[in-house]
């Protein structure tokens, strides 16, 4: 069962990997400003050109296992990595959903009103109660982040 979800999982990673160096990347990045910058889409493209080295090598020392030694429990986690259930899909499916709203949220409202309401809910979400600690941080690390990026980087946050 490993192996298997080990194979999965590599030609997911590969393929959302393919999909962004091809599409997303090139599609949502601007030209350097001048000769001497490094593109916009050079850190991106290096991140994602990592996940697919990463995503090849699991799918080809899945393949290269054989399947009586591959379906041996983990040594370290025992039967727990016997593939994805109906819980861990939901909460896959649970945060892609709160990370599209994020994302539609920073386009149409901007990032301090979708941020501060989205930490207000995470923390409450983790278990936080204080109302003085929710408020603090759902506040503080929003302007924290606009801040940087505003004096540090020189990028307006949306």
């Amino acid at each position: 069962m490993v192996r298997r979800t080990d194979i999965f999982s590599g030609i997911v990673l590969a393929l959302t990997a393919v999909l962004l160096l091809i599409w997303i990347i090139p599609a949502h990045t601007s030209p350097p400003q001048s000769e001497g910058n490094l593109s916009p889409a050079f850190l991106p493209s290096f991140a994602t050109v990592v996940l697919l080295v990463l995503a090849i090598l699991l799918t080809g020392s899945s393949l290269l296992r054989s399947p009586a030694e591959a379906d041996e429990p983990h040594e370290e986690f025992g039967t727990e990595t016997s593939g994805i259930g109906w819980r861990a899909a939901g909460d896959i499916g649970l945060w892609s959903a709160f990370s599209i709203a994020m994302m539609a949220g920073f386009l149409t409202i901007g990032f301090l009103a979708t941020a501060i309401p989205a930490l207000v809910f995470l923390m409450a979400y983790a278990g936080q109660r204080s109302p003085i600690a929710i408020g603090l941080v759902a506040v503080a690390i929003p302007l924290l982040i606009q801040q940087v990026s505003w004096h540090a980087f020189g990028v307006q946050m949306p």
